[in-house]
């Protein structure tokens, strides 16, 4: 028994020296955990920021939206660390995004907003990137002045601290305002300019871009023989580097040349190489432009079934509008999603304070106990101990029991989170596909109308044969189902008004169709009584359609004027 005693007062000592000469050594567990992990987070905090700039960077063409989500977390903690340098960098990436998703007015405010802090510190850096990025904003909206004014100051700041990259993308943007602006010299100048620098830099890919305005500046000016030298040397240092994009891009400025040059041959194979290219690179802008060169291709050539192949292709990778209400609905979930993560992190953090202050007051409590007792009452403190032990023990399951639950719910929230992440890259997705489809489309057509005012009759053709004349033409849908044609044969001259069925693009095939068969019926048939000549086109036009009388059958036609004036009679 004595034994015992001596035993129990040895570890009663033990205890009571851990309490007084160690007391933080095991209570304070849990913070030491929690200031560790601070600790981890803080030291890594500016690796973090350059980490999500990069992430948000890599989105930018394809996700805008989900760029813009990464770059508010850089923000968040750029802003913790009270660095200016990344908070003014952050902004201009915040701009950059915002102009892909097309919503310049943010944008700009972006932009402003880096301005404005890049200036407070004298970064020069990212003031030049600042008016770089605000100068091609107001290129767009076509305000010129503002813009060389924008990109004249981002110059001038590059220039301050011999930036290299940023002096050779400011000349390049110069030279494509100058190109806009039809200043050819003004232009080559800057992108030669570009091209030393890119040279100094070793950046060929830099440089064959700058070589492939150059030809498309002659190409403007019609010296297509330099165009085309360009145009090559540009292609070799793409091919050379396997830069896939560029070559495809070299491919489609080649075809537009050859074209120019009636060399329609060589304009569609060339139209073909970057229609493969953009298929493999997935570049659906690429692909449309291609797609539309080799329907015009095609036409010319007299190809009509190819050429209405490659214009179907054409609509098909634009079929689709894009929605305002789809970009505010990712918006609305990208907040949402990082409001709720928010709220659920700083609901555990609370729990795990609490629980850690409940365990500081029962060893505060347990100590001063132990002082007021004194060494008298040692044995009674021993058995005290003793006894509380246990309840520490069972605390402790207690608080592990916690922790498991808090685990659990740390689980659930992560699997919700990814399902939410999985969500919005579905939803990015389709709005960016129908974002692209709606331009293409809208391109298309736009290039449609240039081909049919191409083939309507000039004004002198009336000048010639009226002395008082005026043509009223206004297309309801870009593109026009209504048409007129007129042409000189031997002593009489022709001219039609007519209105077809449809209107838009359909509208648009049946006006061309009457233009090609009314050429073929007087230029070939020579038909000269309007009777016949209607016959005959009523005639093909059916042939074309294929309307055999059924109700089933095309019902599509025009309604038409034709006066054919003897022009030694003046009779009609």
């Amino acid at each position: 028994m004595r034994a015992f005693i001596v035993k129990l007062f040895r570890f009663s000592a033990f205890l009571f020296l851990c309490y007084f000469l160690i007391p933080l050594s095991n209570a304070n567990f849990l913070y030491t955990t929690d200031s560790i992990l601070n600790l981890i987070n803080q030291s890594n905090d500016t690796v973090r920021i350059d980490l999500y700039k990069e992430i948000a960077w890599n989105y930018r063409n394809n996700e805008p939206a989900k760029s813009i989500i990464y770059a508010k977390k850089a923000m968040a903690m750029a802003e913790a660390l009270e660095d200016s340098n990344q908070i003014a960098s952050i902004y201009n990436f915040l701009g950059v995004f915002e102009r892909k998703m097309n919503k310049y007015a943010d944008a700009i405010d972006y932009y402003l907003k880096a301005l404005n802090v890049a200036t407070q510190i004298n970064n020069k850096t990212e003031i030049g990137y600042a008016y770089n990025n605000i100068g091609e904003i107001h290129s767009f909206q076509n305000n010129d002045s503002l813009a060389y004014t924008s990109l004249q100051k981002a110059l001038d700041a590059f220039k301050e601290i011999n930036n290299l990259r940023g002096i050779a993308y400011s000349y390049e943007m110069l030279g494509e305002l100058s190109i806009n602006q039809e200043k050819y010299v003004q232009a080559m100048t800057y992108f030669i300019e570009s091209i030393n620098i890119s040279k100094r830099r070793n950046k060929p890919e830099a440089t064959a871009t700058s070589l492939r305005y150059i030809g498309e500046i002659y190409s403007l000016q019609n010296k297509y023989k330099d165009a085309i030298e360009y145009y090559l040397k540009s292609l070799e240092i793409s091919k050379n580097y396997d830069q896939q994009k560029g070559m495809a891009e070299t491919y489609k400025f080649l075809g537009n040349v050859y074209v120019k040059l009636g060399k329609y041959d060589v304009a569609k194979y060339y139209y073909l190489d970057a229609l493969k290219i953009g298929k493999a690179i997935h570049a659906v802008d690429i692909q449309s432009d291609a797609s539309l060169g080799l329907s015009n291709v095609y036409w010319l050539l007299n190809d009509n079934r190819n050429a209405f192949k490659y214009l179907a292709i054409n609509k098909k990778l634009s079929d689709s509008l894009n929605s305002d209400e789809n970009t505010k609905i990712i918006t609305q979930l990208s907040m949402q999603y990082e409001f709720d993560k928010e709220q659920r992190e700083k609901e555990i953090k609370q729990q795990k304070k609490e629980i850690a202050a409940k365990a500081e007051l029962k060893r505060q409590k347990r100590i001063r106990h132990l002082i007021s007792v004194g060494f008298v009452l040692i044995l009674l403190l021993s058995v005290y101990i003793y006894r509380n032990s246990k309840k520490i023990k069972r605390a402790n399951v207690l608080l592990m029991e916690k922790n498991i639950q808090i685990n659990e719910q740390k689980e659930e929230i992560q699997v919700q989170r990814d399902e939410i992440e999985k969500h919005l890259e579905e939803v990015t997705k389709k709005r960016d596909q129908i974002s692209k489809q709606k331009k293409q489309i809208t391109d298309s057509i736009e290039y449609a109308e240039r081909i049919q005012s191409a083939i309507l009759p000039p004004d002198d053709i009336f000048e010639n044969m009226f002395a008082d004349f005026f043509i009223l033409y206004r297309p309801r849908d870009i593109v026009s189902g209504d048409f007129y044609w007129a042409v000189n044969k031997d002593q009489y001259f022709y001219f039609v008004v007519a209105d077809c069925t449809g209107h838009g693009v359909p509208g648009a095939i049946m006006s061309m169709l009457g233009t090609a068969f009314l050429n073929d019926i007087v230029n070939q048939a020579s038909l000269t009584k309007a009777n016949l000549i209607l016959e005959e086109l009523r005639k093909n036009i059916k042939n074309a359609l294929k309307q055999t009388g059924y109700m089933e059958g095309s019902k599509d036609g025009m309604d038409m004027a034709l006066c054919i004036i003897d022009k030694k009679t003046r009779e009609r």
